[in-house]
């Protein structure tokens, strides 16, 4: 029984660790493999705009379609046909070197940057900026992350979080004892 507790505990505490790892490593992903051809809320380029694109697709299609485009094209899928037609009959490099793993850290950064930018643009008031308003706070927003001074505090505060999480579960199993 405790250590199954203390397993629990333990796994709730090490997930904030993975996931911020895993935006980390999608995003690093994104800039090195997607970010010549496409964007996360700021337009079409060689290809389509990528925010909410798991609202359109589920993970198994995008995740086909990363590593061949081609394939997917081929087999009839009317969507991947769609986007093919649309963007000039550009083929999508193929990335078969990325992993399904890659993949889902890669669509967990699009789905995260797609909802930061909507909290960016909403969270401004109740009238609707423009344009360059709208531009103005998501570039803020992105450059935000990046800085190191916001990434010391994100981390200091899983840290924090993970230690007072252990905490709790060693005077749990004490309790318990």
């Amino acid at each position: 029984m405790k250590n199954i507790l203390i397993t629990t505990l333990f796994l709730a505490a090490t997930t904030f660790f993975v996931q911020a790892q895993d935006l980390d490593e999608g995003k690093t992903l994104f800039k090195s493999n997607c970010a010549a051809c496409h964007t996360i809320g700021k337009g079409k380029l060689t290809g389509p705009d990528l925010k909410d694109v798991t609202q359109r697709v589920s993970h198994e299609w995008i995740t086909a379609f990363v590593k061949n485009s081609t394939a997917v094209i081929e087999s009839g899928d009317e969507y991947a046909k769609k986007i093919f037609n649309e963007y000039n009959k550009t083929i999508m490099t193929a990335h078969p070197h990325l992993t399904d793993e890659n993949i889902s850290n890669i669509i967990a950064y699009i789905d995260d940057q797609s909802v930061a930018k909507v909290e960016a643009t909403t969270t401004m008031g109740t009238s609707q900026p423009g344009a360059a308003q709208m531009q103005l706070i998501n570039n803020s927003a992105e450059s935000a992350i990046d800085m190191p001074v916001v990434k010391m505090v994100f981390w200091g505060s899983v840290f924090i979080v993970s230690a007072i999480l252990i905490s709790l579960s060693l005077i749990l199993v004490r309790l318990l004892n």
